[in-house]
């Protein structure tokens, strides 16, 4: 089986350094987070044909319209009503939407808080907030697509100081955009945001987010509609018209038995071909009135279990795709992806 042909053009982010078993999680975490910010917003150096534009931000001490978080240590965490950070993060592409990233509702970065605006619209001037040091801003249309869970549920995971690789692959146009974080060879953390050009919907943008400091690789346990139920740390959003829905990323091959066979599950390729697996993947909705297939994600596929971290093809130009977890994205095919 040949390898795909990529729909679109990409930048790549890969391995931005966050934690470096510094004197604690706290500082890890700050680190990871900037990380993460900085892969976004082209700080690093690497995506700048279309990167996330700061609009508003806060690093505990000035919030505004600027972005204020120039190191890791304007990254404060602590809990809301207390003097914390906050940034706003505009899609660059054509929809124009905003996330709000807050860190707080702890003390001990064990968790944050992440919110989406379809209107992109985290700032008073279109009736929402601007936002304080001790308050994030608000949006009239927001959706909490990250919410607070508890304070034992660390988004990293680790109970100490720890290593991370912070990597992000963006579409030159802006309408994908796909952040993780590798600790110990497994994903932490994982942020898909996408707009889908066949969607049914009506600003067809779907955003997949997980974190899981348990060993597990992101992504890989909702393969079929309503597997994600018995995940709490896993969701995965769209809306319409102020209405919002879940859509599961499903299999696109034989069905759902697929997912029990041997040769799935493992690390073995086709015995005829030698190739492994790589399927593509599509969006589902269970609830009324979005049940049914909504549409199809782009340049992203299902590869085999027990190969997270592997890169293909491994003969000719190596390095064009990445497998984290169960799911296979472009790469730079020039770049080794680094796992912590």
């Amino acid at each position: 089986m040949s390898l795909p042909t990529l729909v679109k053009t990409y930048e790549v982010s890969p391995n931005n350094v966050g934690g470096v078993t510094s004197a604690s999680y706290y500082i890890d975490a700050q680190r990871t987070m900037f990380a993460i910010k900085q892969a976004l917003t082209g700080g690093d150096g690497n995506i700048t044909t279309a990167p996330w534009l700061v609009s508003r931000s806060s690093d505990s001490v000035t919030a505004d319209g600027s972005d204020n978080w120039g190191a890791y240590t304007n990254v404060v965490f602590n809990s809301a009503g207390i003097a914390h950070s906050w940034i706003v993060l505009k899609q660059p592409g054509t929809k124009g939407y905003e996330i709000c990233i807050d860190c707080s509702n702890g003390t001990s970065a064990n968790y944050f808080t992440m919110f989406w605006s379809p209107s992109g619209g985290f700032n008073a001037g279109a009736g929402g907030t601007d936002g304080t040091t001790t308050a994030r801003p608000t949006a009239s249309d927001e959706i909490a697509i990250f919410p607070f869970l508890s304070a034992t549920q660390r988004w990293l995971g680790s109970l100490g100081a720890f290593n991370s690789k912070v990597h992000c692959v963006s579409s030159t146009d802006g309408d994908i955009t796909t952040v993780w974080v590798m600790i110990a060879t497994h994903c932490a953390f994982f942020l898909r945001l996408e707009v889908v050009p066949d969607g049914d919907w009506t600003d067809n943008v779907w955003i997949r987010f997980g974190y899981n400091g348990a060993g597990q690789n992101q992504f890989n346990f909702d393969k079929f509609a309503s597997v994600v139920s018995g995940y709490p740390w896993q969701w995965t959003w769209a809306q319409e018209s102020g209405v919002t829905f879940r859509l599961y990323p499903s299999f696109e091959a034989i069905g759902t038995t697929e997912t029990a066979l041997t040769y799935i599950n493992s690390g073995i390729p086709d015995d005829k071909s030698g190739d492994y697996f790589m399927g593509p993947i599509g969006l589902w909705g269970d609830q009324s009135p979005y049940r049914g297939k909504r549409g199809n994600c782009t340049d992203i596929w299902w590869g085999q279990q027990n190969l997270n971290g592997s890169q293909y093809p491994d003969a000719g130009t190596l390095y064009q795709f990445v497998q984290i977890g169960d799911v296979i994205l472009p790469w730079d095919s020039a770049t080794v992806h680094q796992m912590s």
